[in-house]
């Protein structure tokens, strides 16, 4: 029984890494002559994956026995000497991948799930409360500019990891409330045509912000890691902001993931779109694409192990009790049922045409091709087959071949006039040499993001930004800021070099208070602790001050920091005028009136030795 789920997009854990690195060395020199060698290596492995502490149960022997399949197909040859014919897929696979696999006794029970598992997650569903602001939020994010706002919308309005939507999404339009949906990550071992979902706001909003996101990042030359190592933390930064107190959560350290927007896309849909004769799970697992394969392609069943992960959340009245209505929204004008949940139509019976001597069989007989081939080509037929989703439909597989023909023979009528142009040899050289600047563009692409960063999408994006808010010229307007900026770079630079010179102690006050240089704001305090201390020692006790940064601030309106730095340097000489004078914090509570109305700096420089020293120049 070839059964897999294949982990796109997860990470193999360290141990498994390192298990799978010896198990590939072990079997690489072993073939047909070595069978019982191979199949004694397999089942010891999986017996030491039973043996790890971290096995609790068999649905986690899945992902050892997934990661590791894939190594094999992936790392290990396959020659005449190891390879073993898969009836199921009529493709030569390595020998080992016979032996390194469960029964069908064991898929069923790794596959399967607990019924105290499947209680547990029903006792721990949280209630939510506000399901139409949810979709509010989602319609606001879809309306946005940035392309983490458009991410996180389309996540929660269709359900989708951020890396399909970032990557391996392809949309198609469907219904005003619907949409078609390929490309979904952990399915490799099933060939999933597009199939249907339903959309919490209007299709055409989806896909014209799906194709705005795929427009500000490219994501096609990034592994899948690099795309979720890049731009998830971004999504699931702004996730937590938009959604946190919309959405519960378990403790007070829990975040909203995108884990949690897929959970509420299939509570909501079930909500607003499942017909009532449908289970819940049934529809939540049909719409997130659960499904495996016992190994014939027509064999599909849902997967709902995998749908209880996302089963953390029903819809509350708003009085702290479960909402079980299902499809509320069913009935408006463009919302439909899925098209899987619709009623069948009864066929109708065609009357049967009177045979003729000459008539020939339109469809293959019970065992039979539709057409005669060699086994080679057979083969090939049959791997169309699978790779196209037709599942042993010929006659459907043929006709798609006869009109991808008629399109070739056309695309080469129309390519003709450029093929005698470029001087090419074949339909292929043509297009090459048409995609050339294509390419280039792609290339300047990379080497752009490799240097600065950025793609020059959002480059453009940046200049459209500028053009719509009155700009015609965005380079120039760049340029100009970018101008600008050095100008007042080398402003403050000139005013810094013709400060050093000056002798800010012999400045008097009313010139000193509007130079704006550090050794200027120095000079500024400094004047002002004298003033201070010289009203301090004329004063009764009960109208002396405390110097700090808040008498002083009220002096002279200097910024904090640069007081703070001051005293910080100077603390000692302030401290001895306060014990001198019996000087303590609480006698600045006592005053009635500000500061400054008791104290004044004169304009021109003390001549009176102070203890503090006079500020003279900027020295380097």
């Amino acid at each position: 029984m070839d059964v897999e789920m294949k982990g796109m997009g997860r990470m193999t854990t360290r141990w498994l890494a390192e298990r799978i690195d010896l198990l590939l060395g072990l079997l690489a020199p072993l073939g047909h002559g070595q069978e019982e060698e191979m199949a004694r290596i397999c089942a010891q492995e999986i017996a030491a994956w039973r043996a790890r502490p971290s096995i609790t149960k068999e649905s986690t022997l899945r992902n050892p026995m997934t990661d590791t399949r894939n190594a094999i197909r992936e790392r290990l040859e396959v020659t005449a000497a190891n390879r073993w014919l898969n009836p199921q897929t009529q493709q030569y696979e390595h020998l080992a991948l016979q032996y390194m696999n469960f029964t069908e006794e064991e898929w069923i029970r790794v596959m399967g799930d607990t019924q105290e598992r499947f209680q547990r997650r029903l006792e721990e569903q949280q209630l939510l409360e506000q399901p139409d602001v949810l979709v509010q939020q989602a319609e606001a994010l879809l309306h946005g500019e940035p392309w983490y706002e458009l991410a996180l919308g389309l996540a929660i309005a269709t359900g989708r990891r951020s890396t399909e939507i970032l990557k391996t999404a392809k949309l198609y339009p469907k219904t005003p409330s619907t949409i078609l949906f390929e490309g979904q990550l952990k399915k490799r071992d099933l060939l999933m045509k597009p199939y249907e979902i339903p959309t919490l706001v209007e299709a055409d909003l989806v896909l014209s912000a799906w194709r705005r996101l795929r427009a500000l990042v490219d994501c096609s030359t990034l592994e899948l890691d690099e795309v979720n190592n890049r731009y998830g933390s971004v999504v699931r930064a702004l996730a937590n902001e938009r959604l946190r107190g919309l959405i519960p959560l378990r403790s007070s350290k829990e975040f909203v993931t995108t884990h949690l927007n897929r959970c509420i896309y299939g509570r909501l849909c079930v909500f607003y779109f499942a017909p009532s004769h449908v289970p819940d799970i049934t529809y939540m697992a049909t719409i997130y694409g659960h499904y495996w394969s016992a190994g014939e392609e027509e064999d599909v069943q849902r997967n709902y192990q995998s749908t209880l992960h996302y089963y953390d959340y029903v819809i509350g009245d708003g009085h702290g009790q479960v909402d079980r209505r299902q499809g509320i929204r069913l009935g408006e004008p463009g919302v439909e049922i899925l098209e899987i949940f619709r009623p069948k139509e009864p066929r109708k019976e065609k009357p049967m045409a009177k045979k003729r001597a000459d008539d020939q069989p339109t469809m293959p007989t019970k065992g039979h091709s539709i057409v005669r081939c060699t086994p080679q080509t057979r083969a090939r037929f049959v791997q169309e087959e699978r790779e196209r989703g037709f599942f042993k439909d010929q006659n459907g597989l043929l006709s798609q071949l006869l009109d991808e023909s008629i399109l070739y023979r056309q695309g080469v009528q129309l390519l003709q006039p450029a093929t005698e142009q470029l001087g090419a040899e074949s339909f292929l050289q043509t297009l090459q040499a048409l995609l050339e600047p294509q390419r280039e563009q792609g290339r300047l692409d990379a080497q752009f993001k490799e240097r600065w960063g950025i793609s020059l999408a959002e480059v453009d994006a940046l200049f459209q930004m500028i053009h719509d808010a009155g700009h015609d010229n965005p380079l120039k307007y760049v340029q100009e800021g970018v101008s600008k900026q050095d100008n007042l770079k080398a402003g403050a630079q000139k005013r810094q070099d013709h400060f050093r010179k000056k002798d800010f102690s012999q400045m008097p006050y009313s010139q000193l208070k509007d130079v704006r240089a550090s050794a200027a704001a120095d000079e500024r305090i400094r004047r002002a602790i004298l003033a201070i201390q010289k009203h301090n020692h004329r004063a009764q006790p009960v109208d002396r001050w405390y110097i700090n940064a808040a008498v002083i601030n009220g002096l002279i309106k200097t910024r904090f920091p640069i007081i703070n730095a001051y005293l910080q340097e100077h603390q000692q000489d302030i401290d001895t005028h306060h014990q001198h004078l019996g000087i303590e914090p609480r006698y600045n509570r006592s005053k009635l009136v500000p500061v400054g109305d008791m104290i004044q700096i004169p304009d021109l420089p003390d001549q009176e030795p102070s203890s503090l020293p006079a500020t003279t120049t900027l020295q380097d």
